[in-house]
């Protein structure tokens, strides 16, 4: 007979309800932003992580806070994220940062709006940043102190490895003499 606890139950629970909702996302076309500007506070403070539902699934609309991509030239563009402030008109919009008086100086048109921001998280686009920044490194660190620790309790291992190095090392000193020598 399987026996399940009741915890071991919550947490399988718990997990394929974070998958199921990871598959959604994905395939929904949903995406996640890092908001740097202060420009959407205090709704939206600096450092927020913002998930994006794409306009198929709700449609932009005004008082919305939207993320589009703003073009700078032909090869390069930007991610803004800023409240549909007016409809200019069927399918272009007004938009502007909540902490700003003035409305953007451009016209935002319905195919550069990536989505519809439907949830904020303060400050976690920090700390995922920080994470992804410095994780690599870290890592690093961790693996050459294993190593560094492996190799303290284990010198025989290394020994044949540093002859050979001493080996190297003596060839590459007569070959720099002998080159050193004929150029003289």
């Amino acid at each position: 007979m399987i026996r399940i606890s009741i915890k071991g139950f919550i947490l399988t629970l718990i997990i394929s309800l974070i998958i199921a909702i990871t598959i959604v996302f994905i395939a929904s076309g949903s995406r996640i932003f890092i908001v740097f500007s202060d420009s959407m506070e205090p709704t939206i403070p600096p450092g927020s992580l913002v998930i994006v539902v794409p306009t198929w699934i709700k449609s932009p609309e005004v008082g919305d806070v939207v993320a589009y991509r703003l073009r700078i030239d032909n090869h390069a563009s930007m991610v803004i994220v800023h409240r549909i402030v007016a409809k200019y008109s069927e399918d272009m919009f007004i938009t502007k940062g909540d902490a700003v008086q003035e409305p953007d100086p451009w016209i935002v048109n319905r195919s550069d709006i990536i989505g519809v921001v439907v949830f904020s998280i303060p400050f976690i686009g920090t700390a995922m940043l920080f994470i992804a920044i410095f994780a690599p490194a870290i890592l690093v660190g961790i693996a050459t102190y294993q190593l560094s620790a492996y190799i303290q309790q284990h010198p025989e291992v290394v020994k044949p490895i540093i002859r050979k190095f001493n080996s190297l090392a003596k060839i590459l000193q007569l070959l720099t003499n002998r080159h050193n020598k004929s150029n003289h």
